[in-house]
């Protein structure tokens, strides 16, 4: 595997508007998420504001990826184990397809 930097510019973008995004994706999947401290759920984001503090954008950035990792990473993955677990079991066929549908089944 190599390893490189990537190099970002963003020009004409509001810190504020990118926050504002920011949440707004968040609340899609988490209606209650916020970054003012109140919910102890979300310190480690509220941590990250404070550790990149000096750099707002950068900030953002770790919040979004420490999010996505903790929540549609692991959730994807906990699918797959399921999914695994279920095919390692002795089941019918109808059985096993039932799982499937249930499986990609997007609600």
């Amino acid at each position: 595997m190599t390893k490189g930097k990537l190099h970002v510019e963003y020009c004409g973008v509001d810190i504020d508007n990118i926050k504002n995004s920011l949440l707004q994706y968040i609340r899609k999947h988490d209606a209650e998420f916020s970054l003012d401290g109140k919910i102890t759920d979300y310190k480690i984001y509220c941590d990250l504001l404070e550790i990149y503090s000096d750099d707002l954008l950068r900030a953002y950035l770790m919040i979004l990826i420490v999010w996505t990792n903790n929540m549609i990473l692991y959730s994807r993955l906990q699918s797959a184990k399921n999914m695994l677990d279920f095919c390692s079991s002795n089941v019918t066929d109808e059985e096993f397809r039932q799982k499937i549908i249930d499986f990609f089944k997007y609600s």
